[in-house]
């Protein structure tokens, strides 16, 4: 629990830090956004790293594994769905529905 604490502590610090930034940063703020990109993904990549170290499959239990990837995939795609449907169906006009140029228009790009 401690980890979760410290990571979310972290990437709250992070995150107020990135909004005051530029204008801490002032002339330099190139150089400045360049160190914290790498300073980024260099903890962003100890933390997946340590995410992936953790992980471990009991094969015995697979149809556990199942239900929760399917979950997981409802709960990642569900809302895009949904944000697409209102893009084309609320935010266009009715003469644009069947238009597949719209659709990709508004979902795609």
């Amino acid at each position: 629990m401690r980890k979760v604490l410290s990571f979310s502590g972290f990437l709250m610090l992070g995150l107020v830090i990135s909004q005051f930034l530029p204008m801490i940063a002032g002339e330099g703020y190139g150089v400045v956004k360049s160190i914290s990109n790498v300073l980024l993904y260099v903890c962003l990549s100890f933390i997946m790293i340590n995410v992936g170290r953790e992980f471990v499959l009991d094969k015995s239990r697979w149809k556990s594994y199942a239900e929760d990837y399917f979950i997981a995939m409802a709960t990642a795609a569900l809302p895009w769905f949904m944000i697409a449907i209102y893009y084309v169906f609320i935010l266009l006009p009715p003469d644009y529905w069947n238009s597949w140029e719209a659709w990709k228009e508004r979902i795609c790009c």
